[in-house]
């Protein structure tokens, strides 16, 4: 009986060790990574790789400045638009948003429709007797 409740006590005693343990590791898991998500932190050790970063960032975002618009002559603007008036009969007319949504809503009917009939089929095939079963119920 002493022996049970001496390994009882050792295996309490070891639990308590076990979640010291976890809750100091989970408090450095916590800690390191707040450290890791600090941009302070990171900003403190490299300062300069961050401003080039940011420097970079800007270059690339700013628009580019636009040049002066082309002055062009009456004549210029007549052949423009005949030109543009011209690719606009060579274009095919584009559908319209409820032709694309009928389509694909038609599509989506369709598929489901095969679905259905598929599952019906395959249903009414296993619940068909095999011809063993027939015989067996005619005699």
């Amino acid at each position: 009986m002493t022996a049970d409740s001496n390994e009882q006590e050792q295996l309490r005693r070891r639990m308590k060790r076990l979640r010291k343990a976890i809750v100091a590791q989970a408090d450095d898991v916590v800690s390191e990574a707040r450290r890791i998500t600090d941009w302070r932190h990171h900003y403190g050790k490299m300062p300069w790789a961050w401003m080039s970063a940011a420097a970079a960032v800007g270059f690339l975002v700013v628009p580019r400045k636009k040049e002066p618009p082309v002055k062009l002559t009456p004549e210029q603007v007549a052949e423009v638009a005949k030109a543009n008036v011209e690719m606009a009969f060579d274009r095919p007319p584009r559908p319209s948003i409820a032709r694309v949504l009928a389509g694909h809503l038609g599509k989506t009917a369709l598929n489901a429709a095969v679905k259905f009939a598929t599952d019906r089929i395959s249903a009414a095939g296993e619940q068909r007797p095999t011809p063993a079963e027939d015989e067996s119920r005619t005699t």
